[in-house]
């Protein structure tokens, strides 16, 4: 399908809604033998669309989050994916706090913070700390279905209609 342009002006508002949608924050972690603890540790922020919309990605990726992405095509769909810290810290992660998301993948942005944090303090080149890195993660694999309670007060200071049950959750 060739690129379809409805509307070649993307705002802030926009493109909080379509990251809702079609966006993710989440965490890598893998075998490395080049690094300290044996595991590399990335943060990464990642918008997927059709293959015909990379124009679209694009225009994203330069207009808003600084140019330095990679994209990965195949003949299902385009990824823009952004793991370099610099990046998230100065654009990604300021974007987000400015332009909340409305959807549940707002906690998934409030862990993946959690998670830029604790690489910024260097937290991810010890073992221990790549165990608690990785636990959460896992509360990103959780479906949400319970907020976590390192997590609780933000949301509920931001989102008061979705706290339920507080005491099942402490």
């Amino acid at each position: 399908m060739p690129p379809t342009v409805i509307n070649p002006t993307v705002t802030a508002n926009w493109l909080t809604g379509f990251v809702d949608g079609d966006g993710s924050f989440f965490i890598k972690i893998y075998k490395s033998s080049s690094h300290k603890c044996d595991y590399n540790v990335r943060a990464a922020f990642d918008i997927t669309q059709v293959p015909s919309e990379k124009v679209l990605l694009s225009t994203i990726g330069n207009s808003f989050f600084g140019g330095i992405y990679n994209l990965s095509c195949n003949s299902l769909a385009t990824h823009m994916v952004f793991t370099n810290y610099l990046v998230h810290r100065e654009f990604v992660e300021p974007f987000f706090i400015i332009n909340r998301l409305l959807s549940r993948k707002y906690f998934d942005f409030i862990i993946w913070q959690k998670v830029l944090n604790l690489i910024g303090n260097k937290k991810h080149l010890n073992s221990a700390d790549v165990d608690s890195i990785r636990e959460l993660r896992e509360l990103q694999h959780l479906h949400r279905k319970l907020i976590h309670p390192s997590i609780l007060n933000e949301v509920e200071s931001l989102r008061p209609d979705w706290c339920f049950k507080l005491d099942l959750l402490t």
